[in-house]
């Protein structure tokens, strides 16, 4: 069992129910954190659900948010698979999945964009500065990092709208 020390307010948007969560704070205050405990939470509960993890800018989504999920997945034992390594993985970026992972439901060309977990999830990730190149995937969960700058029409219109 993974014991998650939270904050007041993290855990409130842990425990919510509700279709939309917004949690805006100060500098430091945990958000990023907040999003790697949550993303954990449903690779591990809807492993056939696909996500998608979304920044504002591409150097945002893989130098802050993604750095910070992947610090927290660390911390609790999730880890990149490496061949080389005696560590069994528990995910790829942007590659082939090992032949020992499941992948029943991906059909995808290349994996480019993509994270892939041994459990079948795929969460998609990508930035916001051309959010029309995100129209057309389906998804059934999106998290959203450093968005201050992002036009308020295309999470609506483009990522919302993906969701099903």
């Amino acid at each position: 069992m993974i014991v998650q020390h939270v904050s007041a307010p993290q855990k409130a948007v842990l425990k919510s129910d509700a279709a939309i969560n917004l949690f805006l704070s100060g500098v430091g205050a945990g958000k990023t954190h907040l999003l790697g405990i949550k993303t954990y939470q449903l690779i591990q509960r809807f492993p056939k659900a696909r996500g998608f993890i979304g920044a504002n800018t591409y150097l945002q989504l893989v130098q802050s948010t993604l750095f910070r999920i992947r610090e927290y997945w660390k911390s609790i034992g999730i880890v990149e698979y490496d061949k080389d390594s005696r560590q069994h993985g528990h995910y790829v970026v942007g590659r082939r999945p090992p032949a020992h992972f499941n992948t029943d439901g991906h059909n995808f060309d290349d994996y480019y964009g993509i994270i892939s977990f041994i459990n079948g999830c795929v969460i998609f990730i990508g930035s916001l500065e051309r959010a029309q190149s995100h129209e057309g995937k389906e998804m059934a969960w999106a998290v959203l990092d450093e968005t201050k700058d992002t036009d308020e029409s295309d999470v609506k219109e483009i990522i919302i709208a993906r969701i099903r």
